[in-house]
């Protein structure tokens, strides 16, 4: 090696594609550092995208089958980065295309993953084997399925139809790979369909796969594409005439599995594919009831507004309604009620969905079933109130909320010295919300009663206003007639008629005018009054004192009206 040259010096040189350098100084180290560098170097190079340092260490017997840590091949990450000239100048240098890392993944694999279809057609060209599994069994389609990678998987897919891409048995490796199975019996539709690839999808269902194959737990892809929310994809099987009712392992039905997880979008497309809302899962739920217990309130209405039965039993005999109540969820509760579930609906051990919702601690949903008629001594068939199934529980919320609905105490608790603080205390919140309703209904009666007095004045006041106004016109309307009357014989007696009665006419209208100015100014002050009494309408029932000052007014106006009328 040339006095003071490096390694970092040695692979710059690599990098400028200086083979010569590299011969000259790579003698000067000993074997095992020779090839220890030569390893790391070309791992480096390719890693970093430099074709020529690539080309430059293979010339000084760099090998192209070097691997690092993980057992991956420089060709593995020219793959897996996508870099087309560097595959194909290892794979010209005899690169081992089907080269397994400590995964079972080849760089096919990876290309496929990273969707580098110019590589895929380079490696498949090359003979790397498409059927290759990794040790989680997945195949370089399975790879292009699960990351959407639509063009490695048109190129891979394309290039096993070729005649002479089959298998070890003779059969078109294209189909094979469609039915390949990974460690959870699942095909690369499937993994796409998991994944949302909508567009892989569909590249997969126009190559024949099927959409009915099922994994382990005898999911088909339709029920994963549902569970993942993917409208998309979910649309294109069924596009396919996937069965939208197959059922799963535990007799669950794609409707089942997008409600699950809330995604209406999905239980809206299902359900105009004429999804069954009665399929039942394990226990006999519905889709409906799997929607109130998981609280979706809006995948429930879509269900509810497709015709889903709110009285649906499981096998326990419990509602949905029973469900949503003892899960806590408002929202599913009262949308079910406004579909008419029946809130006194009772299940095998005659509880309600109030029993429930007690004895889970549901305090916020009391309030809505008992508007709704709930009964609160309604007993199950342990003879348990709800009450007495929150006491039971040690639910302190829900017995303070059923005592100030009006529940009783069972005879035993209600003597409880341990529980008479809270009875107190109840009582006394019960008694302060008594009074201020009281107080409030006190003040809004009075502020009636005061807008009513007032409305009254106005209306008497209005009235003399137009009698009066009418009066101290009279002579000047009767004025009005006699003129009016004199034009028209003057009118007929002249033979021009038509003239004399226009400007006669337009005599009157000017008087009737100047009446209807005057009235006017008469009741502007009355539009005053008419403002005080909008402005009173807002006042509050705390400030009952200006209520005295109101009344003090009407006083005045009643008493000005009677003077006017005396």
């Amino acid at each position: 090696m040339p006095s003071g040259i490096t390694a970092q010096e040695l692979y710059e040189a690599a990098v400028a594609g200086n083979a010569a350098l590299l011969l000259q100084g790579l003698p000067k180290l000993g074997e095992d550092e020779q090839q220890a560098w030569l390893k790391d170097s070309i791992l480096r190079a390719t890693y970093e995208g430099r074709a020529e340092a690539v080309k430059a260490l293979v010339e000084v017997r760099a090998s192209p089958a070097s691997v690092d840590g993980l057992g991956q091949t420089p060709l593995h990450w020219a793959a897996r980065q996508g870099l087309d000239t560097i595959a194909r100048n290892l794979v010209h240098l005899k690169a081992e295309v089907d080269a397994r890392n400590q995964e079972g993944v080849t760089p096919l694999h990876l290309a496929c993953q990273h969707n580098a279809g110019a590589i895929v057609s380079l490696l498949v060209g090359q003979r790397a084997d498409p059927t290759t599994a990794s040790v989680d069994k997945r195949t370089a389609l399975h790879m292009a399925a699960e990351h959407g990678s639509n063009v490695a998987a048109a190129v891979l897919l394309e290039t096993c139809k070729k005649e002479d891409s089959r298998d070890a048995d003779g059969h078109a490796k294209g189909h094979a790979l469609l039915e390949r199975e990974n460690e959870r019996g699942e095909t690369p539709l499937a993994r796409a369909a998991a994944r949302g690839h909508a567009t892989v999808v569909q590249l997969l269902m126009r190559s024949g796969a099927d959409a009915e194959h099922a994994n382990w737990w005898v999911q088909r892809p339709l029920h994963l594409a549902a569970h993942g929310g993917y409208v998309g994809a979910a649309a294109v099987l069924l596009d396919f005439q996937a069965d939208v009712n197959a059922t799963s392992q535990d007799g669950s039905t794609a409707l089942h599995a997008s409600v699950e997880r809330g995604h209406t979008q999905v239980v809206e497309l299902l359900l105009s594919h004429m999804a069954d809302l009665r399929m039942m899962s394990a226990g006999g739920r519905t889709p409906l009831h799997v929607a109130a217990e998981k609280g979706y309130a809006e995948a429930a209405e879509a269900l509810l507004a497709s015709g889903a039965d709110p009285e649906a039993r499981t096998d326990d005999a419990r509602t949905p309604l029973s469900y949503a109540a003892a899960r806590g969820h408002v929202a599913a509760v009262c949308k079910l009620m406004d579909f008419k579930a029946d809130v006194q609906a009772l299940d095998n051990v005659r509880q309600t969905a109030l029993h429930h919702a007690a004895a889970n601690g549901r305090a916020e949903v009391i309030e809505p079933l008992v508007n709704k008629r709930a009964r609160l001594d309604q007993k199950d068939g342990s003879n348990r109130s709800p009450i007495q199934l929150a006491l039971d529980s040690r639910q302190d919320g829900v017995v303070r909320m059923l005592l100030k609905l009006g529940a009783s105490l069972p005879e035993m608790e209600a003597q409880d010295p341990k529980l008479q603080p809270m009875i107190r205390e109840i009582e006394t919140e019960v008694l302060q919300e008594q009074l201020k309703e009281a107080e409030s209904s006190a003040g809004k009666a009075h502020i009636k009663a005061a807008e009513m007095a007032f409305e009254e004045a106005r209306i008497k006041l209005l009235k003399l206003t137009m009698l009066s106004a009418t009066a101290m016109q009279a002579p000047i309307i009767h004025m009005a007639e006699l003129k009016l009357q004199d034009a028209m014989e003057l009118a007929k007696s002249c033979g021009n008629s038509a003239d004399i009665l226009e400007d006669q006419v337009q005599e009157i209208s000017e008087i009737e005018k100047g009446k209807r100015v005057e009235a006017k100014k008469k009741l502007a002050g009355f539009d005053t009054l008419k403002e005080k009494i909008e402005e009173y309408r807002v006042v509050k029932a705390s400030r009952l004192a200006e209520m005295e000052d109101i009344k003090k007014h009407i006083v005045q106006v009643f008493g000005f009206i009677t003077g006017f009328e005396a």
